[in-house]
């Protein structure tokens, strides 16, 4: 007859299960791969959900957005995914309803992808990479001249990548459905106002360390938090107006290496100016970025 643990064997397991161990003696492995019935149960479900999550994502790439990620059901869902209808709709039961249920599931989880996406700092590094003798120099001119060209390429390339995917558009398109559709809609907003909180916080450490970089800190009264918030506020209309402004991704300024011409897109224009209103010198570090220099 198996014995029983009364508590789990690795900080994984669930806590409100016991472990059943043959013999006397299971690794941890074993128990991972073989769990006790809650858990399984458990799997089970978060398995399907992401199953569901998945087929959605698929028919978004293929049919597009409407507002309110309307071109994309549960039903659809559970045709492509092949999870049984009953399950389906009592996965998505809570809240307003199997159908609205479903589709706050699938934003946040188009959301998150795009923050969990590691080749979204990767412009960035390689521009620290390529300006590392100016900012090595430790002159203030150099270095700001170094921070406004990882301004101007991370941005672009961030801003097209957000602008031309799936997940920017479900975004789009949701926020612009909760802030135009009559009726109650809290559960929408509550998802939405979740995700863009995850956005703020997910870029917070880039923007602290681009100020490092520079030697610059916080102009007084001004919070980390908010300079996220007002930029992503930003950056998401240039990306929503680039689409019939095709001119917002190219405007050409003196900004190169003695006057050189450069192309730049408004979203990096905005960011810049913003960057000025926020930040200053740090009187703590030896060498700090002229932005002065920026009006040039």
């Amino acid at each position: 007859m198996p014995s029983r643990i009364s508590r789990p064997l690795h900080d994984e397991l669930p806590s409100a299960d016991a472990v059943y161990v043959q013999n006397g003696r299971m690794s941890i492995e074993d128990v991972w791969a073989n769990p006790p019935p809650t858990e399984r149960k458990y799997r089970k479900a978060a398995d399907s959900i992401q199953q569901l999550l998945t087929a959605g994502r698929e028919l978004l790439e293929e049919r597009g957005l409407a507002p309110g990620l309307g071109r994309v059901s549960l039903n659809d869902a559970i045709e492509r995914s092949g999870i049984p209808r009953s399950s389906a709709y009592r996965l998505f039961s809570g809240g307003p309803g199997p159908l609205e249920s479903y589709r706050i599931a699938l934003l946040g989880d188009v959301t998150s992808d795009f923050l969990d996406r590691a080749e979204r700092f990767e412009a960035v590094e390689r521009t620290l990479f390529e300006h590392k003798a100016a900012i090595d120099a430790e002159d203030p001119v150099e270095l700001a001249a170094a921070l406004r060209e990882i301004i101007r390429v991370g941005v672009e390339e961030n801003l097209l990548s957000w602008a031309t995917s799936t997940e920017w558009k479900a975004v789009g398109s949701a926020v612009l459905a909760a802030s135009s559709a009559p009726g109650d809609h809290e559960e929408d907003l509550r998802m939405l106002q979740a995700g863009v909180l995850r956005l703020v916080r997910g870029v917070l450490p880039l923007y602290r360390d681009m100020a490092k970089l520079g030697g610059l800190r916080l102009r007084r009264g001004a919070s980390w938090e908010e300079f996220a918030r007002v930029t992503s506020a930003a950056l998401e209309g240039v990306a929503m107006r680039h689409v019939v402004d095709a001119e917002l991704l190219a405007i050409d300024r003196t900004t190169g290496p003695d006057g050189a011409q450069q192309t730049w897109n408004a979203g990096a224009l905005i960011f810049e100016s913003l960057f000025v209103s926020y930040f200053e010198a740090d009187p703590n570090r030896v060498v700090s970025a002229d932005l002065s220099t920026w009006h040039r």
